[in-house]
């Protein structure tokens, strides 16, 4: 500990414990993963990054990281990095299998080589079956920790875990909690069941968790604490990841999972009621959770741990309030509105309700999303177009579902130790790797998301599209009128049948 109070603040500690490095990532091709990779590769002087890769949808691992590298997200790392991709070794595995699906030769050169292990990978699908969520986020955990073990080289193993990991309860302090079921108990479940049977005990198991995710990031925890003991390891809960806040780009995103997809569903119009309350929402901006992890990373690795595993719940409390869900929302929506940020595929003029009853949310889903896809879907079948509105805002419809434990109840956190890491940063670390979320502007981050949307996830120009707003407006006010025509004659006819 005093070797970080006695500290240069004009220089990186953090770029010296990283120097020359090896580092094994899981995870690395994920949405927190992508701009923890390119962080770590412009900016620590690492000497290589074993990146475990699986195929998917038929693409293989080599192909998946051409298309990795080839993201605007790399474009800087391009620039001041030219040889970068020299750092990079391609791990073929498989977190579904057990011992990540490594083979014994990929086994013995990682436990020769690698000084750190960041254990990134996990299924994020919150309805995904027990079984499978089990594989990937439960036993991927503990078969790595078990090779880690004989890492003779290994100063820091990172395991990247949920905010919400135990959102059973309301308040959640920077510890580990324990589980009412052990993880090697349930991995021997997952091995031996059936699937059919795997889904017919998962209510009873998850008891007071919300979905499969969060339980399975528990149980991992509770892992950690078991096979880690006596490692220089750490813990890191992020809270809801959302897009890049500047860098290495300004609202970098790449996917629509969660809050992105509420972003995404708001500024184009097709969101027109939202199941939550006036809540205060975790969400924290990708590149600040990169640089988190690889804070952790360097303070384990350099102080070690103690009795206990440390444990860094990354979301504003002591160091920002938290902003309101209605907030980035309606901000979006306005920004939207005022800078005329239309899409080409825009659906209708953006504008949102807010409920927290569920009966109230299924009248309004019904006559604001559902009746008005059915009319959609007449119009598409007669002109020959193969797309279903119904099917998409079923979608969005479980899309809320999902989301409504987080978007209905406001969790309470404590970040004691995530202000006392940030204050063994040194200057020049505090600008180089920033994990501070009391300099966010909220106004200006909620412009760069649904331009980062608009860009990136619908691959479209920045620029406004004059065209489209005029068209959004005309019918957006058209309809306004055409139905306060029909409300008052109705209300006319009623008198008149009254009287």
């Amino acid at each position: 500990m005093e070797s970080l109070k006695a500290r240069d603040d004009t220089k990186s500690e953090i770029q010296t414990f990283f120097k020359g490095l090896n580092i094994f990532l899981t995870g690395g091709t994920g949405a927190v993963g992508q701009v923890l990779l390119e962080k770590l590769l412009r900016s620590c002087p690492i000497s290589n990054v074993f990146l475990l890769v699986r195929e998917k949808k038929n693409k293989s691992p080599e192909t998946r990281i051409d298309e990795l590298f080839n993201m605007p997200l790399f474009d800087r790392l391009k620039v001041v990095q030219p040889n970068f991709i020299r750092k990079i070794t391609l791990v073929i595995g498989d977190c579904e299998k057990p011992d990540l699906g490594l083979s014994e030769e990929d086994k013995a050169l990682l436990v020769a080589r690698v000084d750190v292990v960041i254990h990134c990978a996990a299924t994020v699908n919150f309805i995904e079956p027990l079984r499978r969520t089990t594989f990937i986020n439960v036993r991927s955990t503990r078969d790595l920790l078990l090779l880690a073990r004989r890492m003779n080289g290994l100063k820091v193993f990172v395991y990247v875990s949920s905010a919400f990991s135990n959102c059973n309860r309301n308040y959640i302090d920077e510890i580990i909690y324990e589980n009412h079921i052990q993880g090697d108990t349930l991995i021997e479940m997952a091995e031996n069941m059936t699937d059919s049977a795997m889904d017919s005990i998962t209510n009873k198991l998850l008891k007071n968790w919300p979905n499969t995710y969060t339980l399975s990031k528990c149980i991992a925890e509770n892992i950690v604490q078991q096979y880690g003991s006596g490692m220089p390891i750490c813990i890191t809960r992020p809270g809801i990841v959302v897009s890049t806040y500047d860098d290495p780009v300004l609202g970098w995103v790449n996917n629509f999972v969660g809050v992105n997809g509420l972003t995404l569903g708001a500024g184009l119009g097709a969101i027109r009621v939202v199941l939550a309350n006036n809540i205060k929402l975790a969400v924290v901006p990708s590149d600040r959770v990169a640089n988190a992890i690889i804070s952790s990373a360097w303070h384990t690795g350099v102080v070690g741990t103690t009795n206990s595993i440390p444990v860094f719940n990354y979301v504003c409390v002591n160091m920002a309030p938290r902003v309101r869900l209605s907030y980035l929302l309606d901000t979006i929506i306005n920004t939207v509105i005022k800078k005329k940020l239309f899409s080409k595929n825009q659906i209708w003029y953006p504008g949102i309700i807010y409920t927290s009853s569920k009966p109230i949310y299924n009248v309004l889903f019904f006559l604001l999303h559902y009746l008005p896809a059915i009319l959609a879907d007449i119009f598409l079948r007669l002109t020959n177009n193969k797309i279903s509105a119904v099917r998409i805002y079923k979608k969005v419809y479980k899309l809320q579902n999902v989301l409504s434990p987080f978007t209905l109840i406001e969790y309470k956190f404590n970040d004691q130790n995530v202000m006392d890491l940030i204050s063994r940063q040194t200057d020049c670390d505090k600008s180089l790797f920033n994990m501070n979320l009391a300099d966010l502007n909220w106004e200006a981050y909620c412009e760069s998301c649904i331009r980062g949307c608009f860009k990136y996830i619908l691959l479209e120009s920045e620029m406004p599209k004059l065209d489209i707003w005029k068209r959004v407006f005309l019918l957006h006010y058209g309809f306004i009128a055409i139905m306060a025509v029909i409300i008052f004659y109705t209300f006319i006819l009623v008198l008149n049948f009254i009287f």
